[in-house]
């Protein structure tokens, strides 16, 4: 028995770290969802995993936000005028030729008023595209590791969903034709990641900013930095700032206690395409993860597991 409760332990885990995370999405960092799980052992026996549950954490974390602000005074002419902005300010990529040229700071300045932009808009279509991939790289209990990853294959892969914003609200249509997270209505700042807040990814987390143009329109890439969270510290600063991330401290296991979680985040990768006039026309995130946890059940029977997999997640956005 004490096998089985391990396999069973290792896919809760497995599950938890990828599944919960990423095939749910960012959106739902910020609410509570829930599914249950079958695990299968090598003797054929069968035993059902309990309802797993997620949320974010988002009160540890403090966000900054900088507003600038310019004054501007015309010549000959005694009066000042204020302009201001929650926006960073970038050089105009309007008619720039050589986009190349950009500093990293222009580029995540145009990043930055490209992603609040489409956030604050009020009438448009966004479509969402993730793909999920998961792989359990080790478990407490070798013989089960291949059913385990079958088993996780089984819930990983493609959700397409159609949000169409109208006074700046949307119910989520899937691929089916289907109402999602249970037709509940959402802001286009819900559901663009980072979901329910503004992109506020500051340069210390980019490792690397390219732009180039492509016909009309401008292409940015970011490359974050690496970032390592553990159990005690679970919020990646710069991937909280511009994407997402998974809390490993705040699920709710009702018969399983997480003693440990560790998340690495390697080389994330934001690519957002704007037209000329700035405004985002699609935002896709690859987001690579691998991480390691370990739980205790009742009895204090412990199981861990170790796996890898990534979250490509597509925005196109037509006005």
């Amino acid at each position: 028995m004490k096998k089985e409760i391990k396999a069973l332990i290792a896919v809760i885990l497995a599950v938890w770290c990828f599944f919960m995370g990423f095939e749910l999405g960012t959106f739902n960092e910020r609410r509570s969802a829930g599914t249950n799980v079958a695990a299968t052992t090598a003797s054929q026996q069968t035993t059902a995993a309990p309802v797993v549950t997620t949320t974010e954490a988002l009160t540890t974390a403090a966000i900054v936000t900088t507003t600038d602000s310019a004054q501007q005074t015309t010549a000959g002419s005694n009066e000042a005028t204020t302009a201001g902005s929650n926006e960073a300010t970038t050089a105009a990529p309007a008619g720039n030729n050589d986009p190349s040229s950009m500093t990293k700071d222009q580029i995540l300045a145009a990043v930055n008023k490209a992603i609040n932009g489409v956030k604050s808009e009020q009438n448009f279509t966004g479509k969402k595209t993730e793909t999920v991939t998961i792989n359990l790289t080790d478990v407490s209990v070798p013989g089960a590791k291949n059913t385990i990853n079958n088993i996780i294959q089984g819930l990983a892969g493609e959700e397409v969903i159609t949000y169409a914003f109208s006074n700046g609200q949307a119910v989520g249509i899937d691929a089916s034709g289907k109402e999602a997270d249970d037709g509940k209505v959402v802001s286009p700042k819900d559901a663009i990641p980072p979901s329910g807040r503004d992109f506020v990814l500051t340069v210390d987390g980019i490792k690397e900013a390219t732009a180039e143009k492509q016909g009309d329109n401008f292409v940015y890439t970011l490359k974050l930095v690496e970032e390592n969270t553990t159990f005690s510290t679970p919020i990646p600063t710069h991937h909280h700032a511009a994407y997402g991330f998974l809390d490993l401290t705040s699920l709710n296991i009702s018969v399983a206690t997480i003693t440990d979680a560790n998340m690495h985040y390697p080389n994330t990768v934001i690519t957002v395409v704007t037209d000329a006039q700035g405004k985002a026309l699609s935002i896709h995130t690859v987001m690579p993860m691998t991480g390691d946890g370990t739980a205790k059940i009742l009895g204090g029977i412990s199981g861990n597991a170790s796996f890898e997999g990534s979250d490509d997640e597509l925005w196109e956005f037509t006005y």
